[in-house]
């Protein structure tokens, strides 16, 4: 066990660093008995991004409760009244709740709280206690509201209650018919920054026109599904010319018109919001008929989403070509219905809109109206990194592409990493996996068409030898009658490059009754594969949640532990566990003028990227000096591997950053790559960068080494490393590229870097 000081030191850093503290009880049962300083000056430092949850998934203890109390913890609770604890954790949590959740309320209750900050409703019935809301209080106070409501008996005080609430930020109206008096003099219109009314039956369109025009900062507008008694033809084209006009032109950044029923809109009226709405970002159009009547190019624009899905298209002049309009946009996602993509010319896939493009679902209405020429064009010459074909086949049509020449297409396209399909058959899924396309890392099919005699078990093999999949999900099966268990263990024996694996299986079987004797077998491939976060047995999926979460950064770490050549394992402790510390990294990098352009552009330390007179620098500069680490030691830049499971691009990069200079900090340092080398190294990675994975490499690590060792570790290299970490430049800010020909000493010098002397042994 390692001396309390240096716990206090490591956790000193991580909270020091933002870390979020994902389970907080269970941290500070463990914590706050490492020392009275640190319950002193430590533990009130700890911050929580994310709440604490009274009742449902995660439970908390009374004493843990009181503990994290008597700490002086800054925490964010977020509660449900409907709790039978709420009454019993009161008098400690009363300060620190944020968030009430309730499907009713008093106003007593809200007066509880007084740090209360938002107001999460559902209304489903009367007896909520919204319609007896203190306004004034919740003003006052600037608590905000989020309703949901759903009731079908609409003309009661609830929904003028709903409609009136004060501070509302977000609401979600599934209703029926209400009085058109209840929409006058609303006080939510100033507020509200998301409105979606959804299958609501409303008796005419002025309903829908008084509330756009009234509101003030809206956001996101979403009206799907809507019927009017009062039936008007131009409704759409109405709706539209008035988000245009309204005083929410100026501030809508998410538009949704969803119509089932049988209607038309525009070309012009949808060009017009392009026009009109100059924080637009993601448009989604989805009616049954659209007219094209004006097809002039719309000015340029960066888009997130653009979704246009139509039934059937008219046009007013057979000439007109509708996608003409929109060949100046840029979007990283398309949806498209298939008819938008027939009849365009060649020079057309040269535009803007395609050229960019992410993503691209084609929504197919009609299996006969996509051509498998405009399909290979679609593959084979766009940009697209995911591909989803919805539609394109169901139980009661075949596949429309000719699969020889899509199979010729897929493989043209070095880019493309997802494909969706809405049906596939067994075998046409297998030949898709057997094409072994460049970078393909996803297949999701929402039904997998098979029965007694297809060749699941093909299907199998290609899934077991596959070597770029990453997911597949088939999701849906008329049949299901294969052993699930013995299925996904063959599979994960051969195959480790998977990390979420669904396939369409029944509830167990008689056949999966060894599952007993399965299990350690199962159990032995995710200690190995530690990757694996979704698989599926019986109609359930296993997420990898938090608690998983956990046994990943543990297992992680302890395969680090006993096998530190296992880079893989330790790449991954570092991505699990170091979200908060990279935001952190990243922010003090923006911060600094060589920090923001490395961000901006992003350079690669690989082999690829050195100058080729690398080997002949003399070993007194820094380039020499690595030159010489790395080629005594067999290693290589491309060694790193690359981060996988950070979402964020920017964060992500961060991370590839700080794994990619690892070896010009052991320059810098002239230490070794040994266990004792490496823990020392790490030490001054956690001082520099507070990433939680070198603090737990800080704390196992020591285990591996010899007494001797370990006694140089605590009384040297550990100080060592805590003040050259603390004095030094920013190491992250520093762009060694440009470094190479520096003298290595007066490259230190720069950066104010003192390198380790060791004491009982000689640097390499």
């Amino acid at each position: 066990m390692l001396p309390n000081v240096i716990i206090i030191e490591i956790l000193e850093h991580i909270l020091n660093s933002f870390v979020k503290i994902e389970s907080l009880p269970y941290f500070v049962d463990r914590f706050s008995l490492v020392s009275k300083k640190w319950n002193r000056e430590i533990l009130p430092k700890l911050r929580k991004s994310d709440h604490i949850y009274l009742g449902g998934k995660e439970d908390i203890l009374f004493t843990q409760l009181q503990r994290i109390a008597k700490s002086g913890i800054q925490y964010t609770l977020k509660i449900r009244l409907s709790e039978p604890d709420v009454d019993v954790f009161y008098p400690l949590i009363k300060d620190n709740v944020k968030t009430l959740i309730c499907d009713s309320l008093t106003n007593r209750e809200i007066r509880s709280y007084p740090n209360l900050e938002l107001i999460d409703i559902s209304v489903y019935n009367p007896g909520t206690g919204i319609e007896e809301i203190d306004k004034e209080y919740i003003f006052d106070n600037n608590i905000k509201m989020d309703i949901f409501y759903c009731h079908s008996d609409s003309n009661d005080p609830v929904t003028q209650a709903v409609l009136h609430a004060p501070n509302v930020q977000t609401i979600f109206l599934m209703c029926g018919n209400f009085e058109f008096k209840f929409l006058n003099g609303c006080q939510s219109y100033a507020t509200i920054t998301s409105f979606t009314i959804y299958a609501t039956t409303l008796q005419r369109l002025d309903y829908i026109t008084v509330i756009l025009e009234n509101l003030v900062m809206a956001t996101t507008i979403d009206i799907d599904d809507i019927n009017f008694i009062e039936t008007d033809s131009e409704m759409l084209n109405k709706i539209a010319c008035k988000v245009s006009t309204a005083n929410i032109s100026k501030t809508i950044e998410n538009l949704t018109l969803v119509y089932k029923e049988s209607c038309h809109i525009s070309n012009s009226s949808i060009l017009n919001l392009f026009a009109k709405l100059p924080k637009l970002q993601k448009l989604s159009i989805k009616i049954t008929t659209l007219i094209i009547d004006y097809t002039d190019p719309v000015k340029s624009k960066n888009f997130r989403q653009l979704d246009l899905v139509f039934r059937e298209i008219v046009k007013t002049d057979s000439t007109l070509f509708l996608l003409n309009s929109y060949s100046q946009l840029t979007a990283k996602s398309l949806v498209l219905s298939s008819q938008l993509l027939l009849d365009i010319p060649n020079n057309f896939w040269e535009t803007p809109l395609f050229t960019k493009i992410e993503s691209l679902i084609i929504e197919s209405i009609s299996d006969k109206s996509l051509s498998s020429d405009t399909v290979n064009i679609v593959v084979s010459k766009l940009p697209i990194k995911s591909l989803a074909f919805s539609g394109i086949e169901n139980k009661y049509h075949t596949f429309p592409i000719q699969w020889d020449s899509l199979k010729l297409s897929l493989l043209k396209n070095k880019d493309l990493t997802s494909i969706h399909f809405g049906t596939m058959e067994v075998q046409s899924c297998s030949d898709l996996l057997l094409l072994k396309i460049p970078n393909l890392k996803e297949i999701i099919i929402n039904n997998l068409r098979m029965d007694i005699g297809s060749p699941f078990l093909t299907l199998v093999n290609c899934l077991k030898f596959h070597e770029t999949l990453e997911k597949f999900h088939a999701i849906q099966s008329s049949y299901t009658g294969y052993s699930q268990l013995n299925t996904v263990i063959d599979i994960l024996q051969n195959n480790y490059k998977l990390t979420e694996l669904i396939l369409p299986f029944a509830k167990f079987k008689d056949s999966d009754l060894i599952i007993k004797q399965q299990l350690p077998i199962l159990n032995k491939i995710l200690k190995t594969n530690t990757n694996i976060s979704l698989l599926n047995f019986s109609d359930k999926n296993i997420h990898n949640n938090l608690f998983q979460k956990v046994l990943l950064t543990c297992g992680s770490a302890l395969i680090g532990f006993v096998n530190p050549h296992r880079t893989d394992m330790i790449a991954t402790l570092g991505e699990v566990t170091g979200e908060c510390a990279v935001k952190s990294m990243k922010n003090k990098m923006m911060l600094d003028p060589i920090g923001r352009e490395i961000l901006k552009d992003k350079p690669r330390i690989r082999q690829s990227t050195f100058p080729q007179n690398l080997h002949l620098l003399p070993k007194n500069t820094f380039g020499g000096a690595y030159y010489q680490f790395m080629n005594s030691h067999g290693y290589s830049a491309d060694d790193r591997q690359e981060v996988r499971m950070i979402e964020d691009p920017d964060d992500a990069y961060v991370m590839q950053r700080y794994r990619e200079v690892h070896d010009f900090w052991h320059v810098l340092a002239g230490i070794e790559t040994d266990v004792q080398g490496e823990l020392a190294v790490k030490w001054l990675e956690m001082i520099q960068t507070g990433l939680p994975m070198t603090a737990m490499s800080s704390i196992v690590g020591p285990l591996r080494c010899t007494w001797s060792e370990q006694m140089e570790l605590y009384n040297h290299m550990i100080p060592w490393a805590i003040k050259t970490g603390r004095n030094c430049k920013n190491l992250m800010n520093v762009r060694y590229e440009d470094h190479w020909e520096q003298n290595l000493d007066d490259f230190r010098n720069y950066l104010n870097f003192q390198p380790y002397q060791y004491q009982n042994k000689k640097t390499n």
